[in-house]
């Protein structure tokens, strides 16, 4: 099997976690693949790698478009069309529509089939990129990729359902593999050294992991947080991800730099001992069509979460979460001090939830039903 990943992989964000996971998920099935990818990123051990050739001047590792896109793409089609000459794949992965696009071209020359591992829809990545202009045409080229896979696999049964209403995609033609869990030892006693090193205090911590940009609501987030810090002055805040620096000087105007402390960019490998030192989790993500995989990286490590009432969120965190309904700075400060006032043991149950319920082994067992599906030629 030949994976499609047409972004700087790995740059420890969502979308790359799912095609690192799901990778080794399959390998452990006796599935043997290989990624193809941009020439930026980290390369993680256990997951069989290979780069289109580098572009000097292209170094961006944040997710959203870019001009440059067009001719890494063209690049990738290249480095495609070369390893599927040399692995000979019975299918194609396609991660993302410029994937998707990708495995197509692909296809019309080499005949394999392909299927689109969908994470939300490119009109709405696109409006939330500030780019609305483009986001007619942009589903016309969703329509036209998902008539033209040969499966297609979402992350959530939200998804599924947008499918349909959206773009009149059928549900039986459909496989949901959700986003799952991965064990991590979260070792509680390793939050002293976290603490120490972000000047944390003894105090509550909310923490939030991620991607930060206006659509995984990072701008509700620090709106919210002076009436959160006004309320309890004894909390503090660590915010984990990237892009930072628009929200490091945001943070300083609004008089929050003794309350709140960014990290950057967090290894993968060093999420589990990151998240050992927070007391609540907070994901403001507004958008409703992609996944919400840092959910269930709080899940595992036993947080309370507090999130907003999407489907995606409802569907992930069932009854467990505090999910807050009215997208406003003051609606998630409220949400954020109760939960830091109340222990009601929701992190606990969450984690139970995570294990149970969101196992790399099932979703693995529907990906290979959707390869069985491409292969035969059902859709």
């Amino acid at each position: 099997m030949l994976v499609v990943a047409p972004t700087p992989y790995f740059a420890d964000r969502g979308c790359h976690v799912r095609i690192y996971e799901e990778g080794r998920a399959l390998q452990a099935r006796g599935v043997k693949l290989l990624v193809v990818t941009y020439p930026l990123g980290r390369t993680l051990a256990g997951v069989p790698t290979k780069r289109t050739i580098r572009v000097p001047w292209y170094r961006k590792l944040e997710a959203g478009p870019s001009v440059h896109k067009v001719y890494i793409d063209g690049l990738l089609l290249m480095s495609t069309l070369r390893a599927t000459r040399r692995f000979q794949p019975h299918v194609v992965h396609a991660h993302l529509h410029e994937g998707a696009a990708i495995a197509l071209a692909a296809r019309t020359v080499t005949k394999v089939p392909f299927i689109f591992d969908i994470q939300g829809s490119l009109a709405d990545e696109l409006a939330a990129h500030g780019a609305q202009r483009l986001t007619g045409v942009a589903r016309r080229v969703e329509r036209f990729l998902y008539r033209s896979a040969n499966a297609l696999v979402v992350n959530s049964k939200a998804a599924a359902g947008m499918l349909e209403r959206s773009f009149g995609v059928p549900p039986g033609d459909v496989t949901i593999a959700p986003d799952a869990a991965v064990p991590r030892a979260v070792n509680r006693g390793e939050s002293g050294e976290i603490r120490r090193r972000y000047d944390l205090g003894d105090g509550p911590v909310i923490g939030f992991l991620g991607l930060m940009t206006a659509y995984q609501g990072m701008d509700l987030l620090l709106d919210a947080l002076p009436i959160v810090v006004e309320k309890r002055p004894d909390a503090r805040v660590l915010l984990m991800g990237f892009p930072d620096e628009p929200y490091r000087r945001r943070a300083a105007a609004s008089g929050l730099s003794s309350s709140v402390r960014f990290t950057g960019r967090v290894p993968y490998e060093e999420v589990g001992r990151h998240l050992s030192a927070l007391t609540v989790a907070v994901s403001p993500k507004v958008n409703s069509s992609e996944g919400n995989g840092k959910l269930l990286d709080y899940m595992t490590a036993g947080l309370p979460i507090v999130a907003f009432d999407t489907p995606v969120n409802r569907e992930i965190l069932g009854e467990e979460g505090v999910l807050v309904g009215e997208q406003s700075p003051a609606a998630l400060a409220a949400a954020l001090i109760s939960a830091l006032d109340t222990a009601d043991g929701s992190g606990e149950r969450l984690r139970h939830r995570a294990e149970e319920v969101f196992s790399w082994d099932r979703s693995v067992d529907a990906i290979l039903g959707a390869y069985r599906d491409a292969i035969a030629g059902r859709r």
